[in-house]
């Protein structure tokens, strides 16, 4: 049916429900258990994992957001080894839907963790680790806001030490992230990737040495770690 006169009189069509949404789930609460079953973005596009033609839903932080007028691409990072690159473009028939999809997927802060349903098409993309597909958005769903302004951007946190100073000498310098708002700000620290597989290493050296013991019998001690006086360091825990 037609919807209100426009500038010359004319009806305007209203636009059926478009097959595609944007959606801020607010606070979690733990009131109900949604039937959501996530694929994991590792096996996106790999071997005994989801294929092109496939629907999937994945959940992880975004990434990056590039949006270019009619087009908007997010990378979707899943701890901080895998990543997909989800799509979304403007619609003929459904402008004023899309153009509203546009301006809700633009307005997505990095960081933020956030689900992604869609179906899964052939792709190169050679910025993420699941280079041969992406996902072809049909829903978004913001879990946690991250903060519009963060202490230091990962990007520029992995860049090595000779990148940093190759650049010095260019008419535009690479920021150096150094070790003090490094160690302020470890929460984001730990989700540079060297970082995520130095913890991933030591996690899995850790895991083995202690399976190899407790399969020779030994027991675990928990002995105490923090005192109330200074350590042999001379680090002042209180």
């Amino acid at each position: 049916g037609g919807g209100e006169d426009g500038a010359g009189g004319a009806p305007v069509e209203e636009e059926a429900p478009a097959p595609w949404g944007f959606e801020d789930m607010g606070v979690i609460r733990s009131t109900a258990k949604p039937n959501v079953v996530f694929s994991a973005v590792a096996d996106l596009g790999v071997e005994g994992g989801a294929q092109p033609g496939d629907e999937v839903t994945v959940r992880g932080r975004l990434s990056t957001i590039r949006g270019k007028g009619s087009s908007c691409f997010l990378v979707v990072r899943s701890g901080a080894l895998h990543s997909v690159q989800a799509v979304f473009f403007k619609s003929k028939e459904f402008p004023r839907q899309s153009k509203e999809m546009l301006a809700s997927l633009q307005s997505l802060t990095e960081e933020s963790i956030i689900e992604v349903s869609g179906t899964l098409q052939a792709a190169e993309v050679i910025s993420c680790s699941q280079s041969t597909v992406e996902i072809a958005i049909s829903m978004v769903r913001l879990v946690s806001a991250a903060a519009p302004k963060l202490p230091f951007e990962i990007e520029d946190a992995a860049r090595s030490e000779a990148e940093v100073e190759a650049s010095e000498q260019t008419e535009r310098p690479l920021p150096r992230i150094g070790q003090e708002l490094r160690l302020n700000n470890r929460w984001i620290d730990l989700r540079v990737p060297a970082n995520q597989a130095i913890l991933r290493v030591k996690g899995s050296v850790c895991s083995l040495f202690r399976a190899s013991l407790a399969a020779q019998g030994f027991v675990e001690v928990q002995t105490p770690k923090l005192v109330a006086g200074e350590s042999e360091g001379g680090a002042d825990v209180f």
